[in-house]
């Protein structure tokens, strides 16, 4: 029988394999996953992704997120983020 998830439960999934809760034997499979859900993002709510890599001085996988035509004038779901750099209009202020 197939099991059903809800929106949340798949969110709880992520968030622990982000936490490292739950995760993958390797770190390439991390890597790997990380690009995926910036790429997925990206897709759905705008931007491109740039490299995807892990960071020492920060002990964290990060991702380069470009700005493009996609991304709400606002800065969408990135404005939040990471916010020395502003975008606006679809370009980098």
């Amino acid at each position: 029988m197939s099991k059903i998830l809800t929106d949340h439960e798949l969110a709880k999934i992520v968030d622990s394999i982000i936490d490292g809760t739950e995760g993958f034997d390797c770190c390439y499979q991390q890597l790997e996953f990380v690009d995926g859900l910036a790429k997925l993002l990206a897709k759905h709510c705008g931007g491109s992704i740039g490299v995807t890599e892990y960071t020492d001085e920060l002990d964290t996988y990060t991702t380069v997120i470009n700005v493009n035509d996609d991304v709400p004038t606002d800065g969408g779901i990135w404005k939040d983020y990471n916010t020395d750099v502003t975008w606006s209009d679809g370009k980098e202020v």
